[in-house]
């Protein structure tokens, strides 16, 4: 067993006399290395560059809007984007360092743009995206600040950002949302009402 499969025999040989090396104190003492929060969805058609640049924007509204309520900041954010299944291209993919980890939807939104339109083709037609706030951290009440950061504008988001989630938590996802989310193309609104991605 072991010539044949290394060290992965003795997982073998333990899972065939029904032991479990792995104890309830190990799962629960396991820290990650990272964490990330992430959001994924296949569009139910075709979107153009400008259509799906509405949804990515949804998407990364969203991310801000559970880091908020979760208490966390983000240290980078990645993308990627599927193109329609008939060009069978790989994945657009791009990554966006944070200059200091955030949760706040005015920082988080244009990186986002900006990695959007750096690597998609304008001209393909898109079926699927992934936006993924990386490296998430609690949040601290001691910030580095940056040269250029606004504060007073940081604090007013993370403000609105938490008044959104209370009243989403009492009255529905949908009972509170911004002007983007009625564009003829933004999906957040109908993902609000459908439970692990089906609908009621």
């Amino acid at each position: 067993m072991y010539k044949m499969f290394g060290i992965d025999a003795e997982l073998l040989i333990d899972h065939a006399w029904g032991k479990e090396p792995t104890t309830i104190a190990d799962i629960k003492a396991y820290k990650p290395k990272s964490n990330s929060l992430s959001s994924g969805q296949v569009l139910m058609r075709d979107y153009t560059f400008d259509e799906a640049k509405v949804v990515i924007k949804e998407m990364a509204e969203a991310l801000c809007l559970q880091m908020t309520a979760k208490g966390l900041n983000a240290s980078s954010l990645t993308i990627m984007v599927g193109y329609s299944n008939s060009y069978n291209l790989p994945y657009a993919k791009s990554s966006v360092p944070l200059t200091v980890p955030t949760n706040v939807a005015n920082t988080i939104v244009p990186a986002v743009v900006r990695a959007y339109e750096r690597v998609v083709n304008p001209s393909i037609p898109i079926r699927r995206m992934y936006v993924n706030c990386m490296n998430v951290v609690p949040v601290t009440r001691e910030r580095q600040m940056s040269l250029f950061d606004v504060d007073e504008d940081n604090k007013k988001e993370e403000t609105v950002q938490k008044t959104m989630n209370e009243i989403k938590g009492k009255f529905g996802k949908n009972a509170v949302f911004k002007a983007l989310d009625l564009q003829e193309e933004a999906t957040a609104r109908q993902r609000n009402e459908q439970i692990g991605g089906h609908r009621k």
